[in-house]
């Protein structure tokens, strides 16, 4: 990706290849910007599902515990 510089005669190579860097160091940065952006939404998302994670695993716990209770009641007064 250049510069679209065609000044060969009056900007010197060194200039050439500092203006190369800093584009580069440009597309770098937006790039990142725009991945910090995209964690950021997705951990105001996260954030938000916290309450009802949790809600959801003391459902599956309590579901095993249940589970577990009547698989020993089948065990104990042989109703299998």
């Amino acid at each position: 990706m250049g510069l679209g510089l065609v000044f060969s005669g009056i900007v010197s190579p060194d200039m050439l290849a500092v203006g190369e860097v800093l584009s580069t160091m440009k597309l770098t940065l937006n790039a990142l910007s725009t991945t910090f952006d995209a964690l950021g939404e997705q951990t105001e998302k996260v954030v938000t599902l916290g309450p009802a994670m949790e809600a959801s695993g003391q459902v599956c716990a309590q579901f095993f515990h249940t589970a577990a209770a009547l698989s020993c009641f089948d065990i104990i007064f042989g109703t299998d």
